[in-house]
């Protein structure tokens, strides 16, 4: 029995842990504003609104319910199209009509839920921050120039509201949201509701774990209803990024989108808020996780690929015993790792770079956002009078499983950055990589890709 609350009233269903929240929204409580269309992740039709208490704050995140299991519901506030009318036209709704940003209408419930959610979770009224909020929403018929109009005039009239004032997830910011004619009055007494909620505690035992569910929610689509879930993102102690002694550690249910956010990791790569927009849409960013990532095994894991040239090391546990492997030692082949079938990866450590080091990331793929990448690369390197006195390079897309180039790494450890030394590294890098020619383009391309990333990193940095 999973119970939540459901725009402005609580609920209790007695349904499958593993059944899609689109299908119990729609089915079970009878609410059609959200749609069912691609199943994946990849249009918005189906956006809703997840928030959840995390000590004083009432995080709201737009999330796609056709990958979040009804099990995740317990004890959270899910806000769909409905929950967000009023007797009149909200602000967001007004400002569509006004700017023609819809004609159907069928996506438009979407890019509204998703802008709510941006101005419930942002900090501030950026432009760009604001056009990446509804970069998981797709719009087939009205085109995106009217849409964007009415997001900036959207952002322009809450300007003079002194949005900055108030904190993301704080009261206060509902209560401003709420004078602005953008959410409805019930949000004023929401978080107290959802405190008197009793949530059923973790328990793996016997079950099997699911992280974000934005891959598994995919490939099983359908056949989640036949087995029973835990859910990772319930253990709030694995939902943490913390530095103690010079290390950095990310609970393995860390989302995407809140390393992205985080003060650890703008510390160490003061690019990443900006660069990791290149990986998926917000959405699932809000949903993935960090353990996700790694146990997907996939040859281009963003995340995968990034942490790989940190050298990071990997917690697992089986609820009993505990153990550490290097996450380059991790991967064994296509779709194999050194992890048991009852094990999780708990955390992610690693040390923090040191003085005069550099962090940096590089993609290419069809898109340059929301897409898969062709090839992928990472590195962090020490460089102290022009000499290279550490160095972690991985590489994606370009062998069966994500690459640490070890014997790249070594040859240029204690080298000076020069043209020559640099050109000897790629070919060694070349002989350390098998890519195979599929839909993300040819092995002669790869190879040259990834030639021209690693050059790169030299480049941008030196």
């Amino acid at each position: 029995m999973n119970t939540f609350i459901i725009n402005d009233r609580g609920v209790s269903v007695d349904l499958h842990d593993g059944k899609a929240t689109l299908k119990t929204i729609r089915q079970n409580l009878n609410l059609r504003g959200i749609k069912e269309v691609c199943g994946e992740g990849d249009c918005g039709a189906c956006m809703v609104l997840l928030g959840e208490n995390k000590g004083e704050t009432l995080n709201y995140k737009a999330v796609n319910s056709c990958l979040l299991p009804t099990g995740e519901l317990g004890g959270k506030h899910v806000v769909t199209i409905e929950g967000l009318n009023q007797e009149r036209l909200s602000l967001i709704q007004e400002t569509f009509v006004k700017e023609f940003a819809a004609q159907c209408g069928f996506c438009t419930p979407g890019f509204i839920v998703a802008l709510t959610g941006f101005l419930l979770s942002t900090p501030d009224l950026d432009k760009d921050e604001a056009i990446q909020s509804i970069s998981g929403n797709m719009c087939r018929c009205t085109g995106y120039v009217s849409i964007k109009r009415a997001l900036f005039s959207i952002l322009e009239k809450l300007n003079v509201a002194n949005f900055k004032n108030t904190k993301p997830g704080s009261s206060a910011r509902r209560e401003l949201l709420i004078k602005e004619n953008i959410l409805p009055l019930y949000f004023s007494d929401i978080q107290e509701k959802i405190k008197n909620i009793q949530v059923v505690p973790f328990a793996s035992s016997g079950k099997t774990v699911i992280a974000g569910g934005t891959d598994i929610c995919v490939q099983k689509k359908g056949e989640l209803e036949d087995t029973e879930y835990s859910f990772l993102s319930q253990r709030s102690d694995l939902r943490e990024i913390k530095m103690e002694q010079g290390k950095c550690f990310i609970g393995g249910a860390v989302t995407f989108e809140e390393l992205r956010n985080s003060e650890a990791l703008e510390k160490i790569f003061p690019d990443g808020k900006k660069v990791f927009r290149l990986i998926a849409s917000l959405p699932i960013r809000n949903r993935a996780t960090i353990a996700g990532n790694i146990v997907n095994a996939s040859p281009i894991g963003d995340m995968t690929i990034f942490l790989l040239a940190l050298d990071a090391m990997l917690l697992l546990s089986d609820g009993v015993a505990k153990r550490e492997v290097k996450l380059r030692d991790f991967f064994k082949g296509y779709k194999q790792m050194d992890k048991k079938e009852d094990e999780i990866i708990e955390w992610i450590t690693f040390d923090m770079p040191k003085e005069h080091s550099f962090l940096r990331f590089e993609k290419v793929s069809k898109r340059k956002y929301l897409d898969i990448a062709s090839v992928n690369t990472a590195t962090c390197i020490t460089v102290k009078e022009n000499t290279i006195k550490a160095i972690g390079l991985s590489a994606g897309g370009v062998g069966p499983f994500p690459l640490y180039l070890s014997k790249t790494c070594d040859f240029l450890k204690g080298k000076k950055i020069e043209e020559a030394v640099i050109d000897e590294a790629v070919n060694i890098a070349d002989s350390e990589i098998s890519p195979i020619s599929d839909t993300r383009g040819s092995e002669k391309y790869k190879r040259l890709l990834l030639s021209q990333l690693i050059r790169m990193h030299f480049i941008k940095l030196f």
